[in-house]
Formats: structure tokens, C-alpha cells, sequence
């Protein structure tokens, strides 16, 4: 059998099933990114000024359904209400705001769930980048994974520049294995070497894994970072943001 170590390790003849397309292993960390922004907050009014990044946000599809996704405790921060959160188009040039916010039942899960559906419907999102989820990544248990890696904008190098107008993005991939969490209803991986980024700014990102089944390598989506330091990376399972786009679909029937 081939080991996950040997398959990754091909640049050439490994490649992943990502959103229909083909990825070659070496470019999947930088090809994630694609699929999340830094969470942006407004206040009053739309002036550079008023725009404030507290962590990450992953924009996912599901069943005519198009959400965001990001911790509770990054709204805390800020104190921001739920209208506040906002998606840029890739243009940069457009910003559009969520229809509703879903909470979690329980709010020891500590995510908030933004409905874009309405807004990407009426054409206003439609050069942003979904990505389509799978009915076993929201319904049934993360299955193992050789390795995983989570993408993310580290506060210490994603600021809004308010004097020049400029909103810098730099995403980074954090790679690991998984471990056993230190906390109740979490998943958690360690981390593979060190990471050179403060990771504070890292919740709300994705994570996914990679595995070989059949010799096939594949790649899913595992769950979101909610607590991370140095070296482990604790993240709710996806089956939780699963449970709340059914919440989300069962108000709309």
C-alpha cells in the first residue's frame, strides 16, 4: 500500500478532487485560500474607517444553500451585531452583508452561521468562490486522516491600512496531525514543526484532511479552527455546521 508520506510527496502524478477541479498536492494549501477571507466587521456608515477584521471566515454551499461561517467569540470581540458581517466580492470592489444569522442551539459550539443565499440569488456574489460541501462532511463523523492543515489570516498580518486605504491579505497554512483534544466537544491536531505566524486571528478558519482510500488520495473538509495556540489547533467538527444549515433550511420550509 502506499503511504499518505509517499503520495504527498508526488508533484507530479498526485493531484486532489477540490470543488470539481484537479489540485495538485503541493498547491493544496495555497489553493484553500480560495474558499475563505479575514471576518470583516463594519460599523456605521462604509468609509475605510469603519471596517475592523477580527480572525477568519470560510464561505461554503450546500443544497442551494450559500453560507459563511466564523466563531462566536470573534463577534464577541468586537461587540459586533450580526448585520455587521460583510463578504467582499473578488473584485474587492462590493461588499454585501448576510440576510440572517444563525446561532448554534448550543453556544458552548461557538459558531455563527451567515445566510447568504438571497444575496448570491439576486446575482450580487457571483464572482465568489463557494466551497461545495459534501453531505458526509455535514452529517457523519470526521473520518481519519494521515495529515491536515487549516488556512487562515493571522491577525499580526492582516490590517486595514485607514490611512492608505488598503486592505492587506495574506493568508498561511498551518499542516499537523491529528490529537486528542483538550476540549469537550472539539477535534484537535498538532502541529507539524513550527509555525512562524502569531495564531491568534486563526478562528474560523477551515481545516481539512487528507487521506488515502483505495489508493486514491482525498480531501475533505474536517471542521473550523475555535481555539489554537503554538501547537495544537482545536476545531468544531463540521457535522456542527451541518446541524445548522438543517436548523437554517427547517425555518425556510
Amino acid at each position: 500500500m502506499i503511504d499518505l508520506q509517499t503520495i504527498l510527496g508526488s508533484k507530479v502524478n498526485t493531484a486532489f478532487r477540490v470543488n470539481g477541479l484537479w489540485v495538485p498536492a503541493s498547491s493544496l494549501s495555497s489553493t484553500m485560500p480560495s474558499y475563505c477571507d479575514p471576518a470583516v466587521f463594519y460599523y456605521d456608515g462604509y468609509t475605510p474607517q469603519n471596517f475592523f477584521i477580527s480572525g477568519t471566515a470560510f464561505r461554503l454551499s450546500f443544497q442551494g444553500k450559500k453560507v459563511a461561517v466564523c466563531t462566536a467569540h470573534q463577534m464577541e470581540l468586537l461587540e459586533a451585531d450580526p448585520n455587521q458581517f460583510a463578504v467582499f466580492t473578488e473584485s474587492g470592489k462590493k461588499m454585501v452583508t448576510s440576510s440572517q444569522m444563525i446561532f448554534a442551539r448550543d453556544q458552548s459550539i461557538d459558531l455563527r452561521l451567515f445566510d447568504f443565499s438571497e444575496p448570491s440569488k439576486k446575482g450580487m456574489l457571483d464572482d465568489v468562490v463557494w466551497w461545495k460541501a459534501k453531505r458526509e462532511e455535514l452529517h457523519d463523523p470526521v473520518p481519519a486522516a494521515g495529515k491536515v492543515f487549516c488556512v487562515g489570516y493571522p491577525g499580526d498580518r492582516n490590517l486595514i491600512d485607514y490611512e492608505q486605504n488598503f486592505f492587506k491579505q495574506q493568508p498561511t497554512a498551518v499542516w499537523g496531525e491529528m490529537c486528542t483534544p483538550g476540549m469537550s466537544d472539539r477535534l484537535a491536531f498538532k502541529v507539524s514543526g513550527s509555525i512562524v505566524d502569531d495564531p491568534v486571528g486563526m478562528s474560523g478558519s477551515p481545516v481539512f484532511g487528507i487521506t488515502v482510500d483505495e489508493l486514491q488520495p482525498k480531501c475533505f473538509w474536517a471542521g473550523i479552527v475555535a481555539n489554537a495556540s503554538s501547537s495544537v489547533f482545536n476545531f468544531v467538527p463540521a457535522s456542527q455546521v451541518g446541524a445548522m444549515i438543517n436548523h437554517l433550511t427547517s425555518k425556510q420550509a
